[in-house]
């Protein structure tokens, strides 16, 4: 007998005011080996049955990250190095879903980035979150992983996050060639 895997997403509507539950359901059937003997029959197998989120957040960022859908304005946080499940979003099979990142108060501003994740999403990707006013841009690492060809994990982190204890302000600057290259400005935190 060979192993079977099943994969079921299922939506739970809210009973009073809310949002919907999404929850993935991945079902198991592996074939064991009877007692102590080689033989393989039906009646040697083992049903597992696995209850996860659709997708879940890793903030790798050393500041807190929140999520929120058009349909939900609810944040939901990971704190700097948590992660969060993302039950009240819908996940297509082939892992397409839409919702807004957000981080607050970071540098004196409010960040957002709209995540459209489709199939063909690469592993590594690089996001641009943008401030209220628009004039600020700040670009973070994503990388998805599907761990099992089930669970799907967004990484967030800045490959150039620094810790600066020099007492001075330090000012980093991108490839000039660039139409507008990449400045990070980073405080003393002595200071």
């Amino acid at each position: 007998m060979k192993e079977i895997k099943s994969i079921n997403y299922l939506k739970s509507e809210p009973q009073n005011e809310g949002h919907s539950f999404f929850m993935k359901v991945v079902g198991e059937v592996k074939q064991t080996l009877f007692e102590s003997t080689n033989r393989k029959t039906l009646a040697s197998k083992c049903c597992y049955i696995y209850l996860r989120p659709p997708f879940v957040i890793n903030n790798l960022l050393p500041v807190s990250i929140g999520y929120y859908t058009d349909d939900d304005k609810t944040l939901r946080v990971a704190e700097n190095g948590c992660v969060v499940a993302c039950t009240n979003i819908q996940v297509t099979e082939t892992h397409e879903f839409k919702f807004i990142l957000k981080i607050e108060q970071y540098q004196g501003h409010s960040w957002t980035t709209q995540v459209d994740m489709q199939k063909n999403t690469a592993e590594l990707t690089s996001w641009d979150f943008v401030t209220r006013d628009k004039k600020h841009t700040m670009y973070l690492g994503i990388h998805k992983e599907i761990v099992d060809e089930t669970n799907l994990i967004l990484h967030v982190y800045s490959p150039f996050w620094m810790i600066n204890r020099t007492g001075l302000d330090l000012y980093y600057k991108g490839d000039v060639k660039e139409q507008h290259p990449t400045i990070i400005h980073h405080k003393s935190e002595s200071a």
